[in-house]
């Protein structure tokens, strides 16, 4: 999967309203940009990743990243425990034997994502195709994509 499963340039197409071919790589980029973007603010990863791995430090990691379909470890997976909170999850090896937690992570069906960060998706590329000179700049958002990505971030500073 990539983020062409999660929306296609057909539909960034329709939504801009645009009927050439001339823009189809600079929609294509801007789509990229923007779920990537929205992947990094909020830790809501857009599509699946199978087999993501994640190092257990001290016998512990917690898991930002969602959401998490399934888990496995390499060692002795039967002292590893999982404890999911609102905005991550958390494993622990009780013995710390082992190294790290594999993960299948991202949503597997698009229409699973919530639709506020597709929609801010959509309006991230509309800023950037008509009001911004097609120039991506993270910078420049509109303020109901900043409040959405706000709502949908999963870890916070």
């Amino acid at each position: 999967m990539s983020y062409s499963t999660v929306i296609s340039l057909d539909q960034a197409k329709t939504y801009l309203r645009v009927s050439h071919d001339d823009s189809d790589s600079e929609i294509s980029r801007m789509i990229k940009s923007a779920l990537n973007i929205i992947e990094t603010k909020t830790n809501q990863l857009l599509y699946q990743r199978a087999t993501k791995t994640y190092p257990l430090i001290g016998g512990c990691v917690r898991i930002y990243d969602g959401p998490i379909n399934t888990a496995g470890v390499t060692g002795l997976a039967s002292t590893v425990t999982r404890t999911d909170y609102t905005n991550h999850s958390l494993f622990e090896d009780s013995n710390e034997d082992n190294t790290s937690v594999i993960l299948d992570v991202g949503y597997a069906d698009p229409d699973d994502i919530p639709m506020g960060l597709i929609e801010a998706a959509f309006e991230m590329i509309d800023y950037w195709y008509y009001k911004n000179d097609g120039k991506v700049n993270i910078t420049l958002m509109p303020d109901s994509v900043e409040q959405v990505i706000g709502f949908y971030t999963r870890f916070l500073i």
